[in-house]
């Protein structure tokens, strides 16, 4: 079954935890896209043991292909019925797909071109072989045909073979018939034909999700005349155009579709990512109370106490605006030796410890008691492992980096902020610099 994106699947179960989906399995017995030049399409007749697949196959092409039997093993082979200018494509198909396993007849009737018709072993075989061999083909059959006798028309096994095809490939693709009807009228009459044949078809329609029960055949396979087979022979033996061949198909894409979507719609993600999202706004507000508040806190009382930050942000300041009185900056350019040797202590305050612990094991700390309280936050922040000792030096660092860069541009702000002279300073400063400038010798 090809999915429109595969790996959302894989994501959502990753998240989940759900179960692969049983259409994804490769043994599954799910339609797969055949290549767009395939010239050959598959109808095939689906059925347990003694229900009459052989005597239908026989019935609607009016010629013996395969033979009949009520014991033994059944049908061992698949026997596939076709034109004989299709006869080598037909045998390349089956030899890729179930290779010595079937047998080919061939006939020379131009309106049949194109058309696979195959009898399939047993769904309900005792032969493991057997029902891998249908399990295998129904992955490359557009068109099956599922047929029941009266007796097992309630049999669970073909119901929920049939869900699991109906997941990949529309119902609309398919046939339904019960065999022996001629059993049940002579005994019961018509009446309980038609209550049986409604109580099959809304069984198929609960197997296929259908809202309305599809149109179920009523087959004697002793009398060809009988009952629902022209009709079913007309269904079946119709010659199916290019388009309609890529019509079914696309129908079968958009059943596709809609099984990976009530899929989806069955994992409940919106409600799990509500979950996640109020799991997520309580670890942020565990790590700002631990972290981010107790960092942030420190950190301004230190810079708020550290003289030498201080004189970090005020001395260029100052400089800048002495720039505007020639004579003053004279006289800081003889006192600014005076000044550097004051002046101690590094530009920035380190920030290698929170409340007494170092930070990397405070982050380590925090994120092992999130993952305690929730496990869920394992998979949350699986992608940094912060309550490890790498992952959380790493992240200590990168805070230590990203506090200094903010200090960095904080003060740079200040600076250039604070720098501006007045237009008052502009005015008056040449005149007093004159002022001073012939003052000053007299001093």
């Amino acid at each position: 079954m090809k999915t429109t994106d595969p790996d959302l699947i894989h994501d959502v179960i990753a998240v989940t935890g759900a179960q692969l989906p049983d259409w994804l399995d490769p043994s599954a017995p799910v339609l797969q896209a055949n290549p767009s030049d395939e010239p050959l399409y598959l109808i095939g007749v689906i059925g347990g043991k003694d229900v009459g697949k052989s005597s239908l196959i026989n019935a609607l092409i009016g010629t013996t292909i395969t033979r009949t039997s009520a014991f033994g093993e059944g049908t061992a082979k698949a026997v596939a019925y076709v034109h004989h200018d299709d006869a080598a494509a037909a045998r390349s198909l089956l030899s890729a797909v179930i290779p010595d396993q079937f047998e080919i007849a061939t006939h020379a009737n131009p309106d049949d071109r194109r058309r696979v018709l195959l009898d399939l072993p047993d769904i309900d075989s005792v032969w493991n072989e057997h029902v891998e061999l249908t399990r295998k083909l129904l992955r490359h059959m557009l068109y099956p045909i599922w047929v029941q006798s009266i007796e097992k028309y309630a049999d669970r096994e073909p119901l929920q073979l049939l869900a699991k095809v109906s997941s990949g490939n529309s119902p609309e693709n398919f046939l339904f018939a019960l065999t022996k009807c001629d059993q049940l009228v002579s005994r019961h009459g018509p009446a309980a034909l038609d209550e049986l044949r409604n109580d099959y078809a809304l069984r198929v329609a609960r197997a296929c999700g259908l809202q309305t029960p599809p149109k179920v055949f009523a087959l004697n396979g002793l009398d060809a005349a009988a009952f629902d087979l022209p009709d079913l022979a007309q269904q079946v033996l119709t010659a199916r155009s290019i388009q309609t061949v890529a019509r079914s198909r696309d129908l079968a894409q958009k059943q596709q579709n809609r099984t990976v979507d009530q899929w989806l719609r069955s994992q409940k993600i919106d409600q799990l990512l509500q979950v996640a999202e109020r799991q997520l706004a309580e670890a942020r507000e565990i790590v700002a109370e631990r972290l981010s508040e107790p960092l942030v806190d420190q950190l301004s009382n230190r810079l708020a106490g550290d003289a030498s930050f201080r004189t970090q942000i005020v001395e260029p300041v100052v400089r800048a605006r002495l720039a505007y009185w020639p004579i003053i900056n004279v006289i800081d350019a003889v006192l600014g030796p005076v000044v550097s040797i004051v002046r101690t202590g590094p530009a920035v305050p380190a920030i290698d410890a929170l409340a007494g612990r170092d930070l990397a094991t405070h982050v380590r700390g925090t994120f092992a008691d999130l993952t305690r309280r929730d496990p869920q936050f394992l998979q949350y922040f699986s992608h940094n492992k912060l309550w490890e000792i790498d992952p959380a030096s790493r992240a200590a660092a990168t805070v230590q980096q990203s506090v200094e860069d903010a200090i960095a541009r904080h003060q740079s702000a200040l600076t250039e902020n604070n720098s501006r002279p007045t237009l008052l300073t502009r005015l008056l400063a040449p005149v007093l610099t004159i002022g001073a400038a012939r003052w000053f010798p007299i001093v």
